[in-house]
């Protein structure tokens, strides 16, 4: 394995981490900020948006594609990274709570 692959198999690594750890918080977290994980989330599995835009009265799908397509263009190991920033960033907050 060269040493790209380890990089990007750590990363791979903490970015399931954060995943799991979003998904088992005891405490709510803002619309937005939901939305914004949800984006890179996406955007690191699948990469650009593909799927047709969802009506707008659909307001959750609406919103959700809108979330993914505010990270269109970024590598997967971006959406990872940004997606592993935010979920520690979330972390410490309620930590300081």
């Amino acid at each position: 394995m060269d040493q790209f692959e380890v990089v990007m198999e750590r990363l791979q690594q903490q970015f399931e981490r954060a995943v799991m750890q979003m998904r088992q918080l005891p405490y709510q977290v803002d619309s937005a900020t939901k939305l914004r994980l949800y984006g890179l989330h996406q955007q690191a599995r699948f990469g650009n948006n593909s799927r047709t835009v969802p009506a707008p009265w659909q307001t959750i799908e609406f919103s959700k594609y809108g979330a993914w397509q505010d990270v269109k263009g970024l590598s997967a190991e971006q959406a990872m990274r940004h997606y592993i920033e935010l979920a520690e960033a979330i972390g410490r907050s309620q930590v300081c709570h």
